[in-house]
């Protein structure tokens, strides 16, 4: 991961250089420039990640540098955070609509900078894992297109590929519910669907599908509407032994003791 920050203040950039802790923000590499033109070269050759600009520069302004860099190839990516003196709304206003991460006014304490710098490298690489996810996914799918004949096209938009598939465990908790028989419904690779799952819910599909049934036996076992049994079959278990234990694990109570303790 790479940093480059641009200030005039030499002496402001040389002390956040040796204060942050860059290494343990998962920075490997930190740029310096003094100006927007000797930070446009830095850039061109080291296309770093991050950038932390300063506003009012000579000749050219921090706004004006990362207008130029939004116009590089690749630099619609490119996260950046302005450390600036100078309050003005206008300022702030225009560094949103250059899709800025952050707006904060100096002085700043280094262990907020080392706060913001991990909240960037953290969004970085959140993003970089999503894309390579996204283009495994379309590779798998361009290699098996002759056996997806017949199947819709994989949905675009993960977020809502996750929800659909959540949605349909919510309502099939009582069936089987398979990963790989969950990712040929949206026809996506199931260790795909599942980095996905884990993306966008925080835990993987299997964790998930268990937490829903344990929830929704809890609530039948409370309300009392049905025995145990019935309650182990309807989340799903077949074997009431399987049920117990997996219940006995999630709440630390078998379910009998579950219903009278809170009821």
């Amino acid at each position: 991961m790479k940093v480059l920050l641009v200030d005039d203040e030499i002496i402001s950039v040389q002390a956040m250089v040796s204060a942050v802790d860059w290494e343990s923000c998962g920075v490997d590499q930190v740029f310096s420039a003094y100006s927007v033109k000797e930070a446009r070269r830095i850039y061109e050759r080291e296309k770093p990640e991050i950038l932390l600009l300063d506003i009012e520069m000579p000749e050219i302004s921090g706004l004006e540098f990362l207008s130029w860099v939004r116009e590089q190839e690749g630099g619609d990516r490119t996260l950046c955070a302005f450390l600036t003196c100078h309050p003005k709304f206008d300022y702030a206003l225009e560094a949103l609509r250059l899709d800025s991460e952050d707006y904060v006014l100096k002085p700043v304490e280094y262990a907020e900078l080392e706060k913001l710098v991990r909240k960037l490298v953290s969004r970085s690489l959140r993003e970089s894992e999503e894309k390579r996810i996204n283009a495994y996914g379309r590779a798998y799918v361009s290699e098996h297109a002759e056996d997806a004949a017949g199947y819709q096209a994989a949905p675009l938009n993960a977020e809502e590929t996750v929800a659909e598939v959540a949605d349909y465990i919510l309502m099939h908790l009582s069936e089987r519910l398979r990963v790989d028989e969950l990712a040929e419904r949206v026809h996506l690779h199931p260790d795909y669907l599942n980095r996905l799952f884990r993306r966008y819910k925080g835990i993987p599909i299997n964790k998930f599908i268990i937490r829903e049934r344990m929830e929704l036996a809890a609530k039948l076992l409370k309300e009392n509407r049905l025995p145990a049994t019935a309650v182990a079959q309807e989340v799903g278990y077949q074997n009431y032994s399987n049920f117990v234990g997996k219940f006995r694990e999630y709440f630390g109570v078998n379910p009998g003791e579950y219903g009278t303790v809170n009821k």
